[in-house]
């Protein structure tokens, strides 16, 4: 087998460079995308809880002014009622 040349010799430590570089590109490629993952996801995750707290405090609110209309409905009727009886 014949010995490499010089040249041959930088083709082939520039070719090996460069499949380092492009394995460590692409690892970091990798890393960057799972943290984009792990940080969209805790994103969502975040918005629902607050658009979950967000519905069940109006949902409270509304639970409350409507007892509120109620009672004072009711409190109304007797008035009319005990105003008739007099």
């Amino acid at each position: 087998m014949p010995e490499a040349t010089p040249i041959q010799g930088h083709f082939a430590s520039f070719a090996v460079e460069l499949m380092r570089l492009s394995a460590s590109a692409a690892e970091e490629a990798t890393r960057t995308t799972s943290e984009m993952q792990r940080t969209m996801f805790a994103a969502w995750r975040d918005a629902q809880r607050a658009a979950l707290g967000w519905m069940i405090d109006v949902s409270r609110r509304n639970t409350e002014a409507t007892m509120r209309t109620l009672e004072r409905v009711q409190s109304q009727a007797e008035e009319t009622t005990h105003l008739r009886a007099a």
